[in-house]
């Protein structure tokens, strides 16, 4: 791991994006069976965006992990597994998917680094659940269980998403309403403090949210999917305008 680490971060120094581009730090899958990993299609929508992705290890030493995260300038939760509920105060239900607790717990220490350190982030899918959790929010477990009037969250075909007026992703990507790709069953119940709403669902489910104070965005759905599409020029712009969606306006 140390090796690794030395590698990854002499990669990352040595790895000058242009203006406006960035070295991304992926966060770490956390495969059960060891080792470190990331899906290509994250790593491939952040090059076509000309980003430098870097993906990050599940790092146990903070010291280690505060340098690891020095050498990117902005930081990736991607899409997985179920998030545990005992992270916000619940149960488990019957339903509730495969958890990882090892991710739980180095997505929850990434986070409070990326914060120490001022670094933005941008969570997609499971992404999005985390920091909601970790900043307070709540999630649903299971939809179909627990929340039966929702639209079919794992449908092939997609669903449509309104854009909320004002945000910074209608800014990006226009005000409106999008048809989106969607693939999960947990999903955003009650949202963290200090997090507003950017995307909705026909059914109300929260599809996309941003932060005024802090450098934070997320999303639902999977642009990174979306990017291989024949929609590929609207979703890119997530990718390639990183900073104008994560970055709140100063005022």
């Amino acid at each position: 791991m140390m090796r690794f680490l030395h590698i990854l971060l002499l990669w990352a120094v040595l790895s000058f994006p242009a203006a406006g581009q960035w070295r991304v730090g992926v966060a770490d899958k956390c495969p059960e069976a060891g080792g470190c990993a990331a899906d290509a299609n994250y790593l491939n929508a952040l090059m076509a965006a000309g980003h430098t992705p870097v993906v990050l290890p599940d790092i146990a030493d903070s010291t280690l992990l505060s340098e690891a995260v020095r050498a990117v300038d902005w930081i990736l939760l991607p899409g997985g597994e179920d998030l545990d509920p005992l992270l916000f105060g619940e149960t488990a239900v019957p339903e509730l998917g495969t958890v990882n607790a090892r991710r739980d717990a180095f997505e929850f220490r990434l986070i409070g680094e990326a914060l120490r350190q001022h670094k933005p982030i941008f969570g997609i899918c499971r992404g999005m659940q985390v920091l909601n959790v970790y900043f307070g929010g709540s999630l649903w477990q299971d939809l179909p269980s627990q929340c039966p009037s929702a639209l079919d969250h794992r449908s092939e075909q997609g669903h449509p998403v309104r854009i909320v007026r004002g945000s910074r992703l209608a800014r990006i990507i226009g005000k409106g309403k999008f048809t989106v790709n969607t693939s999960h069953h947990q999903a955003v119940k009650a949202l963290a403090p200090g997090f507003r709403v950017s995307a909705t669902a026909p059914d109300g489910i929260i599809e996309a949210f941003e932060c005024d104070s802090l450098p934070i965005a997320a999303v639902q759905f999977h642009p990174e999917r979306l990017v291989l599409t024949d929609e590929a020029a609207v979703w890119s712009k997530v990718f390639s305008q990183l900073e104008a969606l994560c970055r709140p306006e100063q005022h």
